[in-house]
């Protein structure tokens, strides 16, 4: 136990860099005696593969890290699976997964929040803007309530993305903006890139389409250093709608192309 604590007590700098999160885990679960956290160090994986764009196999850890007796570890690894099935596609499956989650979780806490927030990205995804309003409503509440400032960008963010998808931009550029300063702060480096491409895609859409490339290139640059494979890619996807708006349909064409997949079979996802 004493060797995997390190390990655990580093788990704020996974996000940051996907791949040294990723060295860390196995050598946690390399030294770990058998069964001593073995199924929390594998649903953590599960989302440092999601990071890192590699959903197919962060579904296989994810229901690895089902069979584990311990109660969070299953309540991560839905939330895991399901954010993998989100991200192809499967988004019935991950309905499914997200909601057991939910069932699972004591009634306004802080996993029951996370399922919420990630059903409310999953009824996102799939049009349902009543639904993921009042998760997120639910979610929000808990999170500031338990001072839960990590969980609360996030929820913040899917807000941003929410009010973006339905029009309402001034209250989307004031989600994505507390979102971006607020995971400065906090060292959130994925979460401050999100929304700075949510703040992008606004700018494209009012107008504002060089500026918008330029800081486009510049989140993708500082995502491919940090090895962050999807997310770099989502800024390939945000890269297209800017020249999409800007009427270079051709460019736009390109850049979603090149976001569908890498040679991992990586996807990017839209904002």
């Amino acid at each position: 136990l004493k060797r995997v604590t390190p390990a655990l007590q580093r788990l704020c700098d996974l996000l940051s860099w996907p791949p040294r999160g990723l060295e860390l885990l196995e050598a946690a679960l390399i030294s770990a005696p058998p069964f001593a956290f073995e199924g929390s160090l594998i649903a953590s994986k599960a989302w440092l593969l999601l990071r890192l764009g590699h959903y197919q196999e962060a579904v296989n850890n994810a229901m690895q890290a089902l069979a584990s007796t311990e109660a969070t570890a299953r309540e991560t690894s839905l939330n895991a699976l399901g954010a993998a099935y989100d991200s192809l596609g499967e988004f019935k499956l991950a309905e499914d997964a997200f909601s057991n989650a939910l069932a699972l979780a004591e009634s306004d806490s802080g996993e029951a929040a996370t399922a919420q927030t990630n059903l409310a990205v999953n009824a996102l995804k799939r049009g349902d803007y009543s639904a993921a309003e009042v998760y997120l409503t639910q979610a929000e509440a808990v999170f500031k309530r338990q001072g839960k400032a990590a969980k609360a960008v996030w929820c913040a963010y899917t807000y941003g993305r929410l009010y973006l998808e339905t029009g309402k931009f001034q209250q989307a550029r004031l989600r994505f903006a507390w979102a971006r300063e607020e995971a400065k702060h906090l060292h959130l480096t994925h979460w401050r890139l999100m929304a700075q491409l949510g703040l992008v895609k606004l700018d494209a859409l009012e107008g504002e389409g060089q500026r918008a490339d330029l800081v486009c290139r510049s989140v993708a640059q500082e995502a491919r250093g940090l090895q962050s494979v999807a997310t770099e890619l989502s800024a390939r996807v945000v890269s297209g709608d800017v020249a999409f708006a800007m009427s270079k349909y051709d460019n736009a064409l390109a850049h979603y192309g090149a976001s569908l997949s890498n040679s991992d079979g990586t996807q990017g996802e839209p904002i």
